[in-house]
């Protein structure tokens, strides 16, 4: 189908109202004729494939541009992960497998699997990625109580350049280690951000509205998520849950055990951040 029978058929020049489950269907129709085209040829392979990714990804982008708006991005992400990637995983078993076995690894195994794949002879220690590969990153004033960003290690940077050369599933494996890796920093940074905010707070300290929100009970459970987070919990975990795995990670952040004085208390910070929360959420039953 044309740009123009889409624009034209869903009328997408009067906005984005339209039928996206007909849409993804016309869509998906289309990618696997594109498909069947590229099959046909000698040099089928697994990078062909994303080049026809690539050439659906252009078509969305030229109907987008003559759309009275922009089309959802929400329908993007369900046509590439409801009908691309599962074609993909029809079409090349083997490499869904790889793809699998990688999805379940935790980030020491990722970085064990990706120094594998270098080989010792590519010195991948010179570019190790460490466990803090993200870290916090803030700017105050005095008008303002921090800025809350992620920057990225630039280890990170150099190491990815070094696996564009190298074959798909080690870039995969990095893909997720560094997902990984944003995950667990977030967290952190987080709960730094919060500590360094509350600490802000209270130099501009104002009685009658911390009498106001307690007076009536406010309570906002989001800023408690991080410190679950940090914990390895969710926002249901009762106090045990809490005292249990305080205690397991203790054994990693102790100063005594290998950890530091700052990790041991951003765990401590957590572990009353969590009880408190659970002490809170009681009361407000």
């Amino acid at each position: 189908m044309k740009t123009v029978h889409y624009v034209n058929k869903y009328k997408l020049f009067l906005g984005t109202k339209f039928n996206h489950n007909q849409f993804s269907i016309d869509f998906g129709n289309e990618f696997l004729s594109v498909l069947e085209l590229y099959k046909t040829r000698s040099n089928w392979s697994h990078d062909k494939f994303f080049e026809v990714v690539d050439t659906m990804e252009k078509k969305w982008n030229v109907i987008n541009n003559k759309t009275l708006g922009n089309l959802p991005e929400k329908l993007w992400n369900y046509i590439y992960f409801a009908i691309f990637l599962p074609t993909k995983d029809v079409e090349f078993p083997d490499i869904a497998k790889q793809e699998k076995r990688i999805d379940e690894m935790n980030i020491y195994q990722l970085k064990q699997f990706i120094k594998n794949c270098f080989g010792e002879e590519r010195n991948y220690e010179k570019f190790y990625v460490d466990d803090s590969a993200m870290e916090w990153d803030h700017y105050a004033n005095e008008s303002s109580i921090g800025d809350f960003t992620i920057r990225q290690n630039p280890y990170l940077n150099k190491l990815e350049k070094l696996i564009e050369k190298e074959n798909y599933i080690v870039g995969y494996a990095f893909d997720e280690l560094v997902y990984q890796l944003s995950k667990v920093a977030y967290a952190k940074a987080k709960i730094q951000f919060n500590i360094y905010h509350n600490q802000k707070k209270r130099e501009h300290f104002d009685w009658r509205e911390f009498a106001f929100k307690n007076m009536f009970g406010i309570f906002n459970s989001s800023e408690y998520d991080a410190y679950f987070d940090f914990l390895k919990l969710d926002m249901n975990s009762s106090e045990e849950d809490v005292q249990k795995n305080f205690r397991l990670l203790s054994m990693k952040y102790h100063p005594d055990k290998g950890g530091s004085n700052e990790q041991f208390i951003e765990l401590t910070e957590a572990k009353n951040k969590c009880i408190e929360y659970i002490s809170i959420k009681k009361r407000n039953l």
